[in-house]
């Protein structure tokens, strides 16, 4: 793991489950919090698997929680039909069998300035998908500098945001107690009661 966290559990005279599930939901490790041998705890049922949505993908959608599958995404203009965009050969000039080795760095698509294309989706209703405030709030626009866009680039952030205080994919609304970056904090009190002089934004585009 990146890091290391000390977690201060003061038990009763009873046992508690540390329980652990991959993401898939394929399978989970489990671990035992108790004040004497053989005591154990109930092992809950793992959880079902959860379609990622915009927000885990730190889109501007934030916390499209509703879409499930993207299944009813078909009756959106224009995007019907797209499974497995099948239908694209037919289109004028889209030849896929020519396109290999395109160099789209010289597609200069007059007056588009790709660096300030921050869309804010925030204001679409897009009925069913229900928005989670703690991961749309704090955030701002991102802004992306030009090498940032390339074929060395697999992934851009819409909306900079913490996520601090978000449990993780799968994790939320599940009636459970999960603990978050947000409740470390250093016993006593930050040792430095100086806030912060200043926000770093760091964009992980998957350049490495």
């Amino acid at each position: 793991p990146g890091e290391t966290c000390d977690v201060l559990v003061e038990p009763r005279d009873e046992a508690y489950t540390i329980f652990s599930q991959s993401m898939d939901r394929t399978g989970y490790a489990r671990g035992t919090l108790a004040t004497r041998v053989g005591l154990e705890a109930p092992v809950p049922a793992v959880d079902k698997p959860q379609w990622l949505t915009m927000a885990d993908m730190m889109g501007g959608m934030g916390g499209m929680g509703g879409m499930g599958g993207m299944g009813g995404m078909g009756g959106m203009g224009g995007m019907g039909g797209m499974g497995g965009m099948g239908g694209m050969g037919g289109m004028q000039g889209m030849s896929q069998a020519g396109m290999q080795g395109m160099d789209h760095s010289s597609m200069g698509m007059q007056g588009m300035n790709h660096g300030t294309m921050a869309m804010d989706h925030s204001q679409h209703a897009m009925g069913g998908m229900k928005a989670d405030a703690s991961l749309t709030v704090p955030s701002t626009k991102a802004r992306h500098a030009k090498t940032e866009y390339g074929a060395t680039t697999d992934m851009r952030v819409d909306m900079a945001r913490t996520n601090l205080d978000d449990p993780g994919i799968g994790l939320r609304d599940t009636g459970r107690r999960v603990l978050t970056l947000a409740d470390q904090h250093t016993i006593g009190g930050p040792l430095d009661k100086r806030g912060p002089g200043r926000e770093v934004e760091l964009h992980l585009t998957g350049n490495m």
